[in-house]
């Protein structure tokens, strides 16, 4: 067990104003935060954090995170680690992809301590306890993220998907962003939006090509080619199967 995850380095910081700007190169994080508040971004994606909350930090996007202009600080702990444990994780769906929110702050950050403890300490068994303590809380927090009404998951993985329409999408990059394997990356989306990654990428560029064939006077093949369309008869095909009209008569429907 020792040889599958080794912990790198981990702290508290009751009133810390980092600013981390950088690819996580080889390693993953677990951060928490009891109070305070911070901007959060993996690439293009934003989020604001204010009170309790967890959020990842792994290799792929670039990621960003600092205390917010009015909050000025965050009460911040982490841990940094890496292994072959923890591909099993994210295979198994138990990191998170994205920030959860935290439903009681002073129980957890309790927890975190007792993980931190571990961390430190010499006995034999305190890194198998810190191990287990590990992803007893990553458990919790894939519990937290699957429930019914939980959209962080879902918000950064739509994110994702509508990011550069005009290039070629890697979905298995994008799972890779979300902490979770490509099968159980496709098998959350659908289950909870009701259509596949794939589906709900054409879906964004057709909307893209609705508003500029309502909205702009650029001829169709432009569109179809700043929407990363090589094959114009293509486009229209899809544009039509997506909304029943091809582009031209959308257009004229449209902009009357």
């Amino acid at each position: 067990m020792r040889s599958e995850l080794r912990f790198l380095h981990s702290t508290h910081n009751p009133h810390c104003a980092a600013v981390v700007d950088k690819h996580f190169d080889g390693y993953h994080t677990l951060q928490f935060m009891t109070r305070g508040a911070i901007h959060l971004r993996y690439g293009d994606a934003h989020h604001e954090l204010e009170g309790s909350w967890y959020w990842p930090a792994m290799p792929g996007p670039h990621i960003r995170f600092r205390a917010t202009e009015k909050a000025k600080w965050w009460d911040h702990r982490y841990v940094a680690f890496q292994g072959p444990l923890v591909d099993r994780w994210i295979d198994a769906g138990i990191f998170p992809a994205g920030p959860v929110r935290c439903e009681d702050p002073p129980a957890h950050a309790e927890r975190f301590d007792r993980l931190l403890a571990a961390i430190g300490e010499s006995l034999p068994w305190s890194r198998l306890s810190a191990i287990n303590q590990l992803e007893r809380i990553l458990i919790d927090l894939a519990e937290l993220s699957s429930r019914p009404g939980s959209s962080d998951w879902l918000e950064r993985a739509r994110a994702l998907l509508s990011e550069d329409v005009d290039q070629p999408v890697d979905h298995h990059a994008i799972a890779a962003a979300l902490g979770v394997g490509y099968s159980t990356f496709r098998r959350r989306f659908t289950e909870q939006t009701g259509t596949t990654p794939h589906a709900f990428r054409i879906g964004v560029r057709i909307a893209r090509a609705r508003a500029m064939l309502a909205e702009t006077d650029a001829p169709i093949k432009s569109i179809a080619e700043r929407l990363g369309y090589s094959d114009v008869f293509y486009f229209a095909r899809q544009f039509r199967a997506e909304t029943g009209l091809p582009p031209r008569a959308y257009r004229l429907s449209a902009q009357r």
